[in-house]
C-alpha cells in the first residue's frame, strides 16, 4: 500500500508536467529494481520506497544500480517513513513520504 501511495502522487505530477511525464518500472535479469522511473523529455530520476523510519545505505541498492547503468539520470530518491532527509552518496538522497503528500503554500 506505501508503493501505490507514492505511485498515485507521482501519477499525479507526471499529469501536470509539461510535457507529460511518464512512469516506469526497472529491473535486472538478477532481480535488482528501481519502483519507480520518472521520464521528463530526456530526465529521469528514480525512485525507491521503503515502509521504514530509518533507511540505511543497504536500501539504495537499486538506486545505486540504476544510477551506475544511466549515468544520466538526475537522482535516486528513497522515499520513507521517518521524518529526516538523509544524503546517501552524490545523487541518492532519502526523504519522508510526507514531502509527496504536503500541500504547497
Amino acid at each position: 500500500m506505501f508503493e501505490n501511495l507514492l505511485l498515485v502522487h507521482l501519477q499525479a505530477l507526471t499529469d501536470l508536467l509539461l510535457p507529460t511525464g511518464r512512469l516506469y518500472y526497472w529491473r535486472t535479469v538478477s532481480g535488482v529494481e528501481v519502483d519507480f522511473v520518472l521520464e521528463w523529455g530526456r530526465k529521469l530520476v528514480a525512485f525507491e520506497t521503503k515502509l521504514s523510519r530509518n533507511p540505511r545505505y543497504r536500501d539504495t541498492k537499486g538506486l545505486v544500480k540504476f544510477l551506475a547503468e544511466h549515468p544520466n539520470c538526475s537522482a535516486g530518491i528513497l522515499v520513507h517513513c521517518g521524518e529526516e532527509v538523509l544524503r546517501f552518496g552524490e545523487r541518492i538522497v532519502a526523504v519522508p513520504w510526507q514531502l509527496f503528500a504536503a500541500s504547497p503554500g
